[in-house]
Formats: structure tokens, C-alpha cells, sequence
């Protein structure tokens, strides 16, 4: 519109033109529908995150500092050993994921259908380390996490895997497999000091993001990977504050939260 522009005098303009003008400033100033704070930057919700844990030791203290210290995320927490009812469809209304930190074993198969339910339902799913070896009475943890520790040799899609190992404080060499994704992009192959997981079982049906170079390792270290409704990225590092210290621990934990929040539709 040219109506103000400088080519017109002042008594060339209409009466009703500066009403008009003011009319048209305040609908325009209700359309944005984030809200801006007295500084003029936009305001957004915090990711609402559940942590679950349990079943396996750990310096809550650390781990639970470095998670609240995540930009743009409000957790709050759950032990699994003491109220694994809670887990059910009705969180997809309450948190936009669930931030697993545990090992629990021993659940009714009650729990592991609420949990089921509520990936059906749609809730976003970040797993840490030891959470690989969660649910291991449960036949379907494998194909809900994409991978599966292997606490005792079995043969699984026709491969024989023998009893996964670990050792602590070992100096691994991580390799960016997908720099093009957006938990990965702009990260470059990193060091880091956590602890080492032998062979476990990896479906081919997820899509790696990270590998381990060091020997003794299993090679995939982080993947994403959908089931049901829910997207899920699955991290194996992160054992203790040697880690989560870590800028770019915290980064890919951050990062992760916000892809599986993301609309499920638009997963790879």
C-alpha cells in the first residue's frame, strides 16, 4: 500500500485513514501466538519431560543437576521400583517425553502394556545407557527400544550373541554416522571418557547416528527409531559425570528431547 508514502501531502489524506491505519496496527499485533516478554524476545514452552529411573546406581545429585540445567526443559522425576503404575497413556496429556534412566526389571505385563499404550498414544522417548538393559522378562523391549543388552548368550534374527560386556572408565572414540540429522548436525567426532559396552543386539531397522571406534565397543552408540506413535532416540553413552559434564553429552540429550517432540509424521 502507498496511501502514506511520501509522494502524497498531508491534507491529500482522507479523515478515515488514520483510524483505519490504527485498526489495522492492533489486528496485526494480536496474530503472532508466541508471546513476547518485556524485552521483546519470544517466549516459549518449556519441554514438560518425565525421568524414569531405577534398578540400576548412579549420583542422582549430578545426573538429575545436569538434566535440570538443560535449556528449555522442565523435569520432573519417577522411580519405577516404587510406582511403575504410573506409566500409562494418560502422561501423553501432561509430558512431551520421557527421559529413561533405568535399568527396572521384575514389571507385571500390566506395566508393559500401559507402557505400550502409551507409545500407541504418542509421547516422545529419550533412553540413556544402562536403559538397554531395562525389561529384560519382556520379549518386546528389544523392538520398542531398537536394541537389547544381552544379559545371558541367545540367538536373536538368526545370529548367536554371547553375554554383552562392559568396562568402566574407558577412553572411546565416537564418529558422527549422520551429520545431516538434527540431532548430529554441526557435531564432530568427539572423545570421551564413559563406560564401554561390548556387542548388544542393534535392529536393522534403526537409523544410526553416532559409532564407536574403540576396540571392544559396539559399533552403533545412538540411534532414532519409532514405535507406534512415539519417536525414540536411543544414546548409549552417559554412565557418570565424566559425560554428562560434557557440552556435547548435554547437547545430544537436549537435541534428542527436541526431535522426539517433533511430529511423528515427519520421522525418518
Amino acid at each position: 500500500m502507498n496511501f502514506l508514502s511520501g509522494r502524497f501531502r498531508a491534507r491529500s489524506i482522507p479523515r478515515w485513514l488514520p483510524a483505519l491505519a490504527c485498526v489495522c496496527v492492533l489486528v496485526g499485533s494480536a496474530a503472532p501466538a508466541v508471546a513476547e516478554d518485556a524485552g521483546g524476545a519470544e517466549e516459549t514452552k518449556p519441554l514438560r519431560v518425565l525421568v524414569l529411573y531405577g534398578g540400576h546406581g548412579f549420583h542422582e545429585a549430578r545426573f538429575f543437576g545436569m538434566v535440570d540445567g538443560l535449556p528449555g526443559v522442565k523435569a520432573d522425576r519417577l522411580d519405577l521400583r516404587k510406582q511403575p503404575e504410573k506409566v500409562g497413556p494418560e502422561l501423553a496429556e501432561k509430558y512431551d517425553a520421557l527421559l529413561l534412566y533405568d535399568m527396572i526389571k521384575g514389571l507385571k505385563p500390566e506395566h508393559h502394556e500401559a507402557y505400550v499404550e502409551l507409545l500407541n498414544k504418542g509421547i516422545g522417548v529419550v533412553a540413556l545407557h544402562h536403559t538397554i538393559g531395562a525389561r529384560p522378562e519382556w520379549p518386546k523391549a528389544a523392538e520398542v527400544l531398537g536394541g537389547k543388552w544381552i544379559p545371558k548368550p541367545e540367538t536373536i534374527d538368526g545370529r548367536q550373541y554371547s553375554k554383552s560386556p562392559w568396562r568402566d572408565d574407558v577412553h572411546l572414540s565416537i564418529r558422527v554416522a549422520d551429520p545431516d540429522h538434527p540431532i548430529t548436525r554441526g557435531i564432530e567426532d568427539f572423545e570421551l571418557v564413559d563406560e564401554l559396552y561390548g556387542p548388544y543386539y542393534v535392529s536393522p531397522k534403526v537409523h544410526v547416528l553416532l559409532e564407536c571406534d574403540t576396540p571392544g565397543a559396539n559399533p552403533q552408540v545412538a540411534w532414532t527409531h519409532q514405535y507406534g506413535n512415539s519417536r525414540i532416540f536411543y544414546l548409549s553413552l552417559g554412565h557418570d559425570n565424566k559425560a554428562w559434564s560434557k557440552p556435547v553429552y548435554q547437547k545430544l540429550v537436549l537435541r534428542g528431547l527436541q526431535w522426539v517432540t517433533e511430529e511423528a509424521s515427519e520421522s525418518r
